[in-house]
């Protein structure tokens, strides 16, 4: 079996799971912080894959960088997944959650990179506009990258507009280099 064929079984399960309890939305964006978690802290892939921590470690480390407040569906579904040995997988579970969540609640990720903070006005405009054009609900990331000098570059379903200032400026560099 592979990682992706176990990643989207386990997903799956608590996907149900977390429905009957009615906390689906909680368990996505906890899992989201568990995801960030995993690219951040590179050493928590490594103490799950540890053989010397034991299984309530593992526990307590799974549910500390899930963040707060874990619902009982995903602290169960740890617990599953500890006595199952699969938590090398559990970056991969995670993803493939946030996947089905997507699909199951219509959602498209976006991603909104600017100079300077972002106005709440803005941010509703793009939702807006993403809702007309795809029918679906937009989770927006947004991320402030000052070398972009200004403007935006927005990105969602593999489209990219790059209205940024910084990229006027090499358009520009090329045509007199051309």
């Amino acid at each position: 079996m592979n990682e992706g064929r176990i990643s989207i079984r386990y997903a799956g399960a608590l996907y149900d799971m977390a429905f009957k309890q009615k906390s689906e939305q909680q368990v996505y964006q906890q899992l989201i912080v568990l995801t960030q978690a995993f690219f951040t802290v590179p050493e928590l892939v490594e103490a799950l894959s540890n053989p010397t921590y034991s299984k309530k470690q593992k526990l307590d480390l799974l549910i500390t960088a899930s963040g707060k407040n874990a619902p009982e569906a995903l602290i169960t579904f740890f617990e599953f997944v500890l006595s199952k040995g699969r938590e090398p997988f559990m970056l991969f579970i995670c993803m493939s959650y946030q996947d089905l969540y997507r699909k199951e609640q219509k959602m498209v990720v976006g991603e909104l990179i600017s100079a300077v903070e972002v106005s709440a006005k803005t941010i509703k405009k793009m939702t807006d506009f993403v809702q007309k054009k795809y029918n679906q609900q937009l989770d927006l990331i947004t991320k402030i990258d000052p070398s972009i000098i200004g403007g935006f570059i927005f990105e969602v379903n593999n489209q990219r507009i790059d209205a940024s200032i910084k990229a006027e400026l090499r358009k520009i560099e090329r045509s007199l280099s051309a």
